[in-house]
């Protein structure tokens, strides 16, 4: 009985917000059983911003002067010379490069962990010998495991 009154009260609901209740004027004239008609075209008002095709664009105003975050060009020979580890993240490490730039090594896998100061640290997944009763060997030098 209770999850029937509250089917019916939701479909009450559903039709009130659609604008179907019964005796409105939406629901008198609505026809099932036929998609509803579009609008009537003078009911329609163009964007303000419309412009009709046959009219020309304005052209593209290019700056004569260069603009202040053009890029250099790269240079071919350029090399890591150090890691940002500020930057690194649980699946990526950036790398200073000789000529300024930075370049991001980005995985789909962890290639870093959190440690205790929640800064991340490399994964090591060399595996040695762990001293364990049990595991003769394993990684150790990090928590990720």
């Amino acid at each position: 009985m209770r999850a029937s009154r509250i089917l019916s009260v939701s479909v009450a609901l559903s039709m009130l917000s659609l604008g179907l209740a019964p005796g409105s004027a939406a629901s008198a004239t609505q026809d099932s059983s036929r998609p509803p008609k579009p609008a009537a075209p003078e009911t329609l008002t163009p964007h303000p911003d419309w412009r009709p095709a046959d009219k020309r664009l304005a052209p593209i105003s290019v700056p004569a002067h260069p603009s202040t975050t053009m890029v250099a060009e790269p240079d071919p020979k350029a090399h890591r010379v150090r890691e940002l580890t500020g930057r690194r993240t649980a699946t990526g490490r950036s790398y200073q490069l000789s000529d300024g730039r930075v370049q991001a090594e980005i995985s789909g896998t962890p290639v870093n962990y959190r440690d205790a100061r929640g800064s991340y640290q490399p994964l090591d997944t060399r595996i040695t010998g762990t001293g364990r009763a049990g595991y003769p060997d394993g990684v150790e030098k990090n928590t990720f495991r």
